[in-house]
């Protein structure tokens, strides 16, 4: 009998010292603050989620005595702003909160990885632009992206702004880990091969890279 007791509370500690990591649970594995060098522009931070999603131009701007964090946008020539990336989880965004308050990644770390495409409209109109898509990532954080037209074929493009001094593109986010991005790039041009025109997007305002 002491040895199933004995037995039965070793298995009980192992349970309740092991960390456990649930699907949809995002962490923040690097975080940098990249100073500001222009007059009147805020300093922006980066940060890594799972080893996975790079993120930059993260804002920290303080709204009636609270710390707002400002993701990247694209805003359209007539100032229409879309979203490029979106925290879905409470839990997200408390531990990229953190991070960025404190300059510190988290103190725990889940390497696992999952996707879906939440969101797909292929054009209907001749363009560059191919379609619009949304994936998200552990159910936790979404990331917009494009499929683009090329001459060697459809290509995914994520999110990117355009510096007009220089004429390139900065990326706002990326997918890091390459193995990680070859899966999710490829069921994007899939989706893209298989799908009909699924939402008239003419009156959308775009940003088509070069």
């Amino acid at each position: 009998m002491r040895k199933w007791m004995g037995l039965l509370l070793g298995l009980m500690l192992v349970v309740s010292v092991a960390p456990v990591y649930g699907e949809g649970e995002i962490f923040v594995t690097a975080v940098n603050k990249i100073a500001s060098t222009k007059k009147g522009v805020p300093d922006t931070y980066r940060v890594i989620l799972n080893d996975s999603i790079e993120v930059k131009d993260i804002v920290m701007e303080k709204s009636d005595g609270k710390t707002v964090i400002k993701y990247p946008v694209y805003t359209s020539a007539r100032g229409k702003v879309y979203p490029q990336f979106e925290v879905l989880s409470e839990q997200a965004s408390a531990e990229i909160e953190k991070s960025v308050k404190t300059g510190k990644p988290s103190a725990t770390v889940a390497k696992s990885m999952t996707f879906k495409i939440s969101k797909f409209s292929k054009l209907k109109r001749p363009s560059t632009l191919k379609a619009f898509a949304s994936v998200d990532f552990n159910n936790a954080v979404r990331v917009e992206c494009k499929i683009m037209g090329g001459k060697k074929g459809p290509w995914v493009s994520w999110p990117a702004v355009k510096d007009e001094t220089t004429g390139k593109y900065n990326k706002q986010v990326s997918v890091v880990n390459k193995n990680v991005k070859k899966v999710v790039e490829n069921s994007l041009l899939k989706r893209y091969a298989a799908a009909d025109v699924e939402t008239e997007t003419d009156d959308m305002e775009v940003q088509e890279e070069e």
